[in-house]
């Protein structure tokens, strides 16, 4: 096998647009999620936060927990996709291109979290009206 000069599973100096992309509308998602959900939690009266986890943190924590726990959830996914690319990308046998992996990796959170605001809007909306 030949030594490739590797950095989290990249070549030295390298960053790929399939990364960029994915990770921009990962946090961009996840950020309107937030948003959105912040707005309904804090500005009308009787909208709940559905997911068990989340609940519990705003009840104990408040806005601040939803806010560090968005981050800490992007951040361990990001971490994750980057230590599996560079476990993979040692691997001869591999076929998987990491564009791929970004894809398979990164669509289904971004379609979450899509839904998710796009929920929270529908919600806000027919609250407010």
């Amino acid at each position: 096998m030949a030594q490739r000069d590797l950095h989290w599973g990249f070549e030295a100096n390298t960053v790929t647009s399939e990364w960029t992309v994915g990770l921009a509308l990962l946090v961009l998602t996840k950020m309107t999620d937030l948003l959105t959900t912040i707005v309904g939690l804090t500005l009308v009266d009787g909208v709940t936060e559905k997911n068990p986890i989340g609940a519990w943190i705003y009840r104990e924590i408040g806005i601040a927990g939803l806010i560090g726990a968005s981050i800490t959830g992007v951040l361990m996914v990001v971490i994750v996709v980057e230590v599996v690319g560079s476990w993979l990308s040692t691997l001869d046998e591999c076929s998987l291109e990491r564009r791929h992996l970004y894809f398979i990796s990164y669509l289904p959170l971004i379609i979450v979290y899509s839904i998710a605001t796009l929920n929270n809007s529908v919600l806000l909306l027919s609250q407010l009206s």
